[in-house]
This record gives structure tokens, C-alpha cells and sequence, in this order.
């Protein structure tokens, strides 16, 4: 299920009690045949056995993916924070395939107040790991009814999807839900959160299409971080002491909050994975350079980690002084 790479991308997660990091991959590889048979046997009438074994394996897996997702949420600065990424959004999709048994349709995408479907989070987790061809292939589980849910809901999961496949201009050209006025205040609340949360998608697929960063006096936008971290402000409130106990207690919106780390986590290094802020070579017109980048930007924006690894090796400088050479000795040749 996994190659030499991502294997050893998975060994380096964060160390648990109990858990064997070298057998992680296969352990997640056995988790998902376990899965897969456990549907099969009760799409055929199989009889409890196969309900409990299937039970006993979501658990542990969940919980897997619960504790890897915290560490990227909840320490963004660690050096494996990829890893745990990658764990985390491994593990939810396992998850994924044996939520839908016994359902005759995928059951729809969800943002709410108190939590976040788990292919929302797994989409923007394959994103933190780099993993962008996973994370295209998690975010075509991510749904709506037309029918259900708030326009501001809607539009947010559309810009998550379109991020995580590449769509970045789609993003761009997406316009602003109205935030509805006739709803109870705690549901406003929520949707307001989300509002911001979409603003900050919009001004991230922004600047993932721009060559350089402007400030905003100089006609740049504000950055994607700035909402990520203004909804992780308001979605935590200190309440008075009102058991008088002298305890701390917190007002909290769990959802928008935990859906805010997750794209300060991807914010953090997608930049640095956009194909616009790559250098031109030595001796290439910068404006030649701009419009080929810019081009093919539009469909493939993200750099793989062998793309940027060759390119930090001087791959481009090395490929640009060859061709050079050749081109002028095939054109004396015509």
C-alpha cells in the first residue's frame, strides 16, 4: 500500500506508547484489508464476527488518527510535523472506507460548530505532508447537498476542495457568501467564523498564483493567516468565574477552531511548494520565465518534494547551461 518513501515518511511520525513505527505502514496496510473484508463479509450476510472485528479496528485507527492530527494542530513548529500529517490523513481515509457500510451512498460533507468531517481534515493533512496527489484524490469525497447547509458552508468547502486540486483560479473567482441575519446569534456566530475562514482560502489561492509577495500598502492583499489566526482568537472566550470555583473555564467553538489550525498548518509550507515562486535560472529572461511559470500554474500549482529537492540541488541552473550548449550547435546543424 505504501512505497520505500512514504514508508519511511511514516516511520518518522511522532513516537507513541506502544506504537512500532518501523510496522506502522503495514499495521495501516493490514487495517485496511481488515476493513475491506469486514465489508465484504457483511454485504454477504457474514454475521457479528465481522461487525465487532470491523468496530475493533475503526477504533484503533481513529485513534491513531486522533492523536497525529493533534500534533499538527496543536504544534505546528515540529521538524515531523509532515509525518504526523501524513499518519493522521492515512488513517482517517482508512477510516473513510468502512464508515459507508451497510450506506447505499456516501454520506455528505459536514462544518458545524462543534466539529469537521474527517475527509475535510484528511484532505488539508495530505496537504501539510505534501502528499498533493492524495490530497486531490481525499478531496473528491468531500460533498454537499444543495439542499443543506448555510451558503457560507458551502462556498468553504467548495474553496477546500478547489485548493487541494489545484484549482486555484476557480478560488479566486468565487464570490462572497452573504452572512444570513435571520438565524439564532450562536449559529451566526459560527457562520461568521467560516465566513473568515473562506476570505483567508481565497487570499491564500492569491498568492499561491502571485510571483512575489506585496505589502498592502503597495497593492498587496492581506495574508491567509492573518483569518486563520483571527477565528483561532474569537472561536476561544474566557467565561467569568461563574461556578466560583476560581477554575479557569472556556467558551469554545471547537469546529471553526480546529478547521483554523489545519490551514495555518498548510499555509505554513504550501508557499514554498508554489510553483510561481520558483527562481528563473541564471541567463533566463525573468518575464519569458513569468509567463511559461504563470501558464502552467493555472493547472499543476504545487511542486512535488522531488521537484523542489532537484531544484534545491541547482537541477534548473545545471539543465538550462546544458541546453544552452546544444541549442546553438543544432541550429549550425540546420
Amino acid at each position: 500500500m505504501f512505497d520505500p518513501i512514504t514508508s519511511a515518511l511514516i516511520a518518522a511520525s511522532p513516537p507513541l506508547e506502544g506504537l512500532d513505527l518501523d510496522a506502522l505502514p503495514k499495521r495501516l496496510t493490514e487495517a485496511f484489508a481488515d476493513i475491506v473484508a469486514a465489508r465484504i463479509r457483511l454485504r454477504g450476510g457474514g454475521g457479528e464476527d465481522a461487525s465487532e472485528m470491523l468496530q475493533e479496528t475503526l477504533l484503533e485507527v481513529r485513534r491513531l488518527a486522533a492523536a497525529h492530527e493533534a500534533f499538527v494542530t496543536l504544534l505546528p513548529e515540529r521538524e515531523n510535523r509532515a509525518a504526523a500529517a501524513f499518519v493522521a490523513a492515512a488513517a482517517h481515509q482508512v477510516c473513510l472506507v468502512g464508515s459507508i457500510v451497510g450506506q447505499d451512498q456516501i454520506p455528505h460533507s459536514y462544518l458545524d460548530g462543534a466539529s469537521v468531517a474527517p475527509e475535510i481534515c484528511a484532505t488539508l493533512l495530505f496537504m501539510v505532508a505534501e502528499a498533493h496527489a492524495d490530497a486531490a484524490e481525499c478531496a473528491k469525497r468531500i460533498s454537499f447537498s444543495p439542499d443543506d447547509g448555510t451558503a457560507i458552508e458551502k462556498a468553504l468547502l467548495t474553496a477546500i476542495k478547489s485548493l487541494a486540486s489545484g484549482r486555484l483560479s476557480s478560488i479566486r473567482q468565487m464570490e462572497m457568501p452573504e452572512l444570513a441575519t435571520d438565524r439564532a446569534t450562536p449559529e451566526q456566530a459560527i457562520d461568521a467564523l467560516y465566513l473568515e475562514l473562506f476570505k483567508g482560502v481565497k487570499n491564500l489561492a492569491a498568492r499561491l498564483l502571485a510571483r512575489v509577495d506585496l505589502a498592502r500598502a503597495a497593492g498587496g492583499i492581506e495574508p491567509a493567516s492573518a483569518f486563520f489566526i483571527r477565528v483561532k482568537e474569537l472561536s476561544v472566550a474566557q467565561m467569568d468565574d461563574v461556578l466560583g470555583t476560581g477554575d479557569q473555564i472556556f467558551n469554545l467553538f471547537p469546529g471553526p477552531l480546529h478547521l483554523a489550525n489545519l490551514l495555518i498548518a498548510v499555509e505554513r509550507d504550501l508557499i514554498e511548494s508554489a510553483l510561481t515562486r520558483t527562481p528563473a535560472p541564471d541567463g533566463v529572461d525573468e518575464g519569458g520565465w513569468w509567463q511559461v511559470i504563470s501558464r502552467m500554474a493555472r493547472k499543476r500549482p504545487f511542486l512535488w518534494r522531488n521537484h523542489r529537492d532537484a531544484i534545491a540541488s541547482s537541477y534548473l541552473e545545471k539543465e538550462h547551461h546544458r541546453l544552452s550548449a546544444f541549442l546553438p550547435a543544432a541550429a549550425n546543424r540546420r
